[in-house]
Order: C-alpha cells, then sequence, then structure tokens
C-alpha cells in the first residue's frame, strides 16, 4: 500500500496512534482527534489519507470555541509523543500538491489562519498557492500577516519575483535574510532577484552567503556560474565562479548544462588548460538531454573561436559528434 510517509519515522507517535485504533477520539476531546487524524492521513492511502485529513480539520474548525487554544493543545500532545505538529500538516501539504488537492489543501489553510491568527498556516496557504502557480494568491496571503516570520518573506519575494517585479522581490528578500540569515533559500532567492535586477556583484554577495550555508549545493554553484558569464560582471568575479563550479564536475560529467557553462566560463576567464580539463572529463556518450547538447554548442563554439581556441573547437566537435 502506498503511503504518505511512514508514521515509523515518529515511533512513539505510531505507538499513540495504534492504541488508539479500537476507539479513535471523537469530537469530544478535538485536540486529541485531529492529532489521531493526521496521523491517520500519514498512514493511510494517499488521496485517501489527504481528503479525509481536511475533512478533519474543516470539523475541527467548525466544533472549536477556541480553535487556538485547541490546535496548541495538539500540538503540544503531538510533541509529547515526539513529533512536531507543523512537521506533520507539512507532509500532507506536499502530497497534497503532487496529488491535485492543492486547492482543497489551500482553502483549508487559509481558514485556519482565519480562524487562529497563527502565521504558520499562512505560510502552508501561501506555500499552496505559490506550488501551484497562483502567485497572486500566495502574495495575498504573505500580506496578510504583519508578525516577523522570515518564511513567508522569502514565499513573498519568491512570487514577486516570479511575476517580474523584482525591485518588490529584492526589499522583501533582504527583509526575510536579515530576519533569518540562515536560510540558505531567502539569500537564493535575494540572489536572483538581484541578478534580474542588473546588479551581478551584490548577487554574488548573497550568493556566497549561501554558499557558506550548503557549501556543496550544486544550484548555487551552477548559478554563480551562469551569472559570471555576463560581460558585466567583473574578471575577479568570474574567477571565483569558475573555481566553485570547476568542483562540479566529479559529480556531474555527464550534465551538459555543467559542463558546457564551465567550458564558457574558461574562455571568459581565459583558463584554456581548464577548459582542456573540462573535455576530458566530460562523459558525452552519456549525456541523456541530447537536445540540450544541440542547443548549447553553438554558444560553446562561438566562446571558443572568439578566444582563439580553434584547436579546442576541434577537439569538442570530435568528443561531442559520436554522443549526438
Amino acid at each position: 500500500m502506498e503511503t504518505l510517509a511512514q508514521l515509523s519515522i515518529f515511533p512513539r507517535l505510531q505507538r499513540w496512534f495504534n492504541q488508539q485504533a479500537q476507539m479513535p477520539p471523537g469530537l469530544e476531546k478535538l485536540p486529541d482527534f485531529l492529532v489521531w487524524r493526521l496521523c491517520d492521513a500519514i498512514h493511510s492511502v494517499e488521496s485517501v489519507g489527504i481528503r479525509r485529513w481536511l475533512d478533519a480539520f474543516r470539523l475541527f474548525l467548525q466544533k472549536s470555541k477556541n480553535p487556538l487554544q485547541d490546535f496548541l493543545l495538539a500540538e503540544e500532545l503531538a510533541d509529547s509523543h515526539g513529533a512536531q505538529m507543523m512537521e506533520l500538516v507539512g507532509l500532507i501539504a506536499e502530497q497534497s500538491v503532487r496529488k491535485n488537492q492543492g486547492d482543497q489543501f489551500f482553502e483549508a489553510m487559509k481558514s485556519g489562519a482565519d480562524s487562529t491568527r497563527l502565521a504558520v498556516f499562512r505560510f502552508f496557504a501561501a506555500w499552496t498557492a505559490l506550488n501551484t502557480g497562483r502567485l497572486e494568491y500566495c502574495i495575498a496571503e504573505c500580506e496578510k500577516v504583519d508578525q516577523p516570520f522570515a518564511p513567508l518573506y522569502t514565499l513573498h519575494g519568491q512570487a514577486l519575483l516570479e511575476l517580474g517585479r523584482c525591485t518588490e522581490a529584492v526589499e522583501v528578500l533582504e527583509i526575510a535574510t536579515r530576519l533569518s540569515g540562515s536560510e540558505t533559500i531567502a539569500w537564493f532567492q535575494l540572489a536572483k532577484a538581484r541578478h534580474i535586477s542588473g546588479d551581478p556583484e551584490r548577487a554574488f554577495v548573497a550568493l556566497r552567503q549561501c554558499r557558506e550555508l550548503s557549501p556543496n549545493n550544486f544550484e548555487v554553484s551552477l548559478y554563480m556560474a551562469l551569472v559570471a558569464l555576463e560581460n558585466n560582471v567583473p574578471l575577479a568575479l568570474a574567477q571565483e565562479a569558475f573555481e566553485v563550479g570547476a568542483k562540479l564536475m566529479t559529480a556531474f560529467s555527464e550534465n551538459p548544462t555543467v559542463v558546457f557553462t564551465l567550458l564558457r566560463l574558461a574562455c571568459r576567464t581565459g583558463r584554456k588548460p581548464d577548459a582542456v580539463k573540462i573535455m576530458n572529463q566530460a562523459k558525452w556518450v552519456g549525456m541523456s538531454t541530447k537536445s540540450d547538447l544541440v542547443r548549447a554548442l553553438p554558444q560553446v563554439l562561438r566562446g571558443l573561436h572568439d578566444v582563439g581556441w580553434l584547436d579546442l573547437a576541434s577537439t569538442l566537435l570530435g568528443g561531442i559528434t559520436p554522443a549526438i
């Protein structure tokens, strides 16, 4: 049977859930009812489990005379059994989006936020809206919160960025990083917003912070290299980006985006020996995305031609032809 997640990840909570199985908590004990229904959803078949818990959550909000107090009691119950209530809700959130039940989950979380005034419910509503492509809804939910809750500012900035409102995105994401300087995703979104706004040097500042927090992050290293390809980026930053990106070749020698980005960056920084090394490391035949290979090839050949490395252009064509 396919499940949302293994409840066994939370062994103490699983034991409590099993102990209640013969006589599950009813509406007379709303905190217990909510936690048990949440465990049941995680334990059940995916789509059925999601619907069952959303129905239970709506019923909880309808029946509770004090939803905030009852939810806090539910949190205490889950915590006493070694689980965080919102981590459990997060599992349902992810699966709701995957199983095309995001609209229902969004409405439930929106109702939860309206009833309890808890920022975390507003966060889940905004997160669901963002991940189902409803960016304006995401922004609207974020703007309802006046608490210094960094994850909401990050979502808000990401939605603004995806709508092309880059100046606003930078402002909001800078607040997110001030509120919580240890969130890699906030720094990364800020780097993208600054880059798109035409400020690559300050984008690099944010990307360096990303690397401090997550030194082996593939996406950060690759994005740094992509930013460095632009003509208005100082050569010193391009050199830095190459040093960072070159480490990707060990694990991503079959990734055409990585290989071609680094070859172009080697051209930009005049590092011919490194370009040779990248070509030798590249596993052309193993590259599965042939269309990416063909699409990116002209830019690399142009770069090699512009710096006068015609011998490497010939070598590249010889190596890549069997893969195409």
